[in-house]
């Protein structure tokens, strides 16, 4: 009997604890980049009753006038419809008068935001500046990250290891988080019933390896293929991303399964164009319709990493070689690719000519990862790293692969497919990051586990 009581007593110590996470554990502040535009004045209301930092002044739900904030040199000044009120300097806070009230929030735009809402100037745009907790800021990331109603279709626990894998990738980064895919899609007080249940359920857990939060990267879907950290981004690799083929992510059926493209090898037939007068042809002259979007991105791409000036204007007139790290790799092998093109040039001084006085024609090799080149042919056309077959036909390079997003670590529907085929999230988890341990943070301190309750003896 004595057993049992100071059994239940672990468990209701645990409970209680648990329950503490969300109103005194961590923090997170999150920089408002994604939904909001970048903009010298940002109208904003609020539902409840809010104190401004430092000052007497109130923003209560009952008022009727709008509210604004302005970059006025370099400082943020407080409008109450038409009326100024206060110049704040650089920075004004929003803090909530009622602690931890689902209630009071802070409306921008379509989004709702809990917690504290700081507004400072930044260049001469005003940036919102989102603090709440790390578990209501989970609840607002996991529905963004991942569809919400798989939660009622087999895929709860493909929500609870989002949640976790959220939790442990925002951590480290808790002060310096943005709402983008740079970090983590936050779309605010946008909750739902099941990831919401995921978040409650896994409260405080997180990932770590040799005693270190992980770097919990995840992607949309792999194609069949976990990629490492090294295989795509080419950084030193990390033991516990390891390359392995997905069947669960195979077996998941997706518009991703399978991508391809082809570039056209000759894509300007200079058959019949005046090399020595390009006056004569040059704007009535393009490359191969078939690839406007590719050239189109490649020519973006060429001026974005300082390979061209903004002021060139070049014509791509033949595609040399085309090449992809294809299977079979190694967890620390690079996926490498390279592009060979042949292009006239047109700078600001005019057309670049050969010493025959004809137009010049000009030679470039990209060599990088396969990562990069997919943003140089477009992330939409070339949808991962993940390259399976390159076909070199006549007149065209054809590239072949699946998957959507780096591949990196957790693929969300190979973790949909297991969470269907009844495999826990312990178990998603540990599949893509191999020998990690799981971690409790209770009230912001950190504690490795292995049981699901204390025990007293």
């Amino acid at each position: 009997m004595k057993l049992l009581t100071s059994l239940l007593v672990g468990i209701l110590a645990f409970s209680l604890s648990m329950q503490g996470v969300q109103a005194a554990g961590e923090t997170v502040t999150v920089k408002l980049v994604n939904y909001v535009k970048d903009t010298t004045a940002l109208t904003f209301n609020v539902t409840g009753s809010y104190q401004i930092q430092g000052s007497e002044i109130k923003i209560e739900s009952s008022q009727v006038d709008e509210y604004s904030v302005k970059a006025e040199s370099s400082d943020v000044v407080l409008y109450r419809g038409n009326t100024k009120l206060k110049n704040f300097g650089s920075s004004m806070t929003l803090v909530p008068t009622i602690t931890n009230a689902m209630d009071s929030f802070v409306a921008i735009g379509n989004k709702k935001y809990l917690g504290e809402m700081k507004f400072t100037v930044e260049g001469k745009y005003i940036r919102p500046v989102n603090t709440l907790s790390m578990e209501e800021y989970l609840k607002g990331v996991v529905p963004s990250e991942m569809p919400a109603y798989w939660g009622t279709n087999g895929g709860m626990e493909a929500l609870k290891a989002q949640a976790i894998a959220a939790r442990t990738f925002a951590l480290p980064r808790k002060n310096s988080l943005t709402d983008s895919q740079s970090s983590q899609v936050y779309k605010g007080y946008d909750w739902f019933q099941t990831t919401n249940e995921a978040v409650d359920a896994t409260a405080g857990k997180t990932l770590m390896f040799d005693g270190k939060y992980i770097g919990a990267y995840y992607s949309s879907t792999n194609g069949g293929m976990v990629m490492s950290n090294t295989n795509s981004w080419g950084s030193s690799w990390i033991p516990y991303l390891q390359t392995k083929v997905d069947p669960y992510d195979e077996r998941m059926i997706t518009s991703y399964d399978y991508w391809d493209y082809s570039l056209g090898k000759q894509q300007i037939d200079l058959e019949g164009l005046d090399l020595k007068k390009p006056e004569a042809w040059w704007s009535q002259v393009s490359e191969l319709s078939s690839n406007v979007t590719e050239i189109k991105n490649m020519k973006s791409w060429l001026v974005a990493k300082g390979k061209m000036k903004s002021t060139d204007d070049i014509k791509i007139t033949q595609i040399k070689k085309l090449d992809f790290t294809v299977p079979p790799f190694q967890s620390d092998q690079v996926l490498k690719g390279s592009v060979e093109f042949d292009y006239f040039l047109k700078n600001k001084d005019g057309f670049v000519k050969d010493s025959n006085g004809e137009i010049k024609t000009n030679t470039m090799k990209i060599e990088d990862t396969s990562y990069n080149i997919r943003f140089m042919i477009g992330t939409t056309i070339m949808k991962s790293p993940y390259v399976k077959e390159i076909k070199d036909t006549k007149g065209s390079f054809v590239v072949s692969g699946s998957g959507f997003g780096h591949g990196i670590g957790m693929s969300q529907y190979g973790a949909y497919q297991q969470s269907k085929e009844g495999r826990n999230f312990d178990q998603i988890l540990s599949f893509y990051y191999s020998g990690t341990e799981s971690s409790q943070r209770i009230n912001g301190i950190k504690r490795h586990y292995k049981a699901c309750w204390y025990q007293s003896l």
